[in-house]
């Protein structure tokens, strides 16, 4: 797997281009100290959604073939990527709150299920 990164730059409010932590590391040479601290850096998870679209830490997924049950909309399926430190693993999170209190293995659900990035935390958020 290919160690990548994409930031987020809360002063602008812009995603960064998916880079490597080397290209990360020559860029903010170039940024002042209040730039730098307002990168967010996200990890690639090394899976990619049904589209062929890198998944990244803090992206939002929702499972294309859900049957819905009345009254409840694709939007409320959505399910945020993050990693479980106590783990060591890459994780849907399944819980209304979207706190990462619980989840389910991201790699397990990507082989059984068909998921495609909708946002993420700053753009496009739950």
């Amino acid at each position: 797997m290919e160690l990548k990164f994409r930031s987020y730059n809360k002063l602008t409010n812009t995603m960064l281009p998916n880079n490597t932590m080397e290209a990360i590391c020559i860029n903010s040479e170039r940024l002042t100290l209040e730039e730098f601290e307002a990168l967010e850096l996200m990890r690639f998870t090394g899976f990619k959604d049904c589209n062929g679209v890198e998944i990244y830490e803090g992206d939002t997924l929702i499972d294309v073939d859900v049957t819905l049950e009345e009254n409840v909309e694709l939007e409320d399926t959505k399910q945020q990527v993050y990693w479980c430190s106590k783990l060591g693993c890459w994780k849907l999170d399944n819980t209304f709150s979207q706190d990462k209190s619980s989840g389910y293995l991201l790699a397990n659900d990507l082989k059984d299920f068909r998921f495609k990035v909708v946002g993420n935390v700053y753009e496009n958020a739950i």
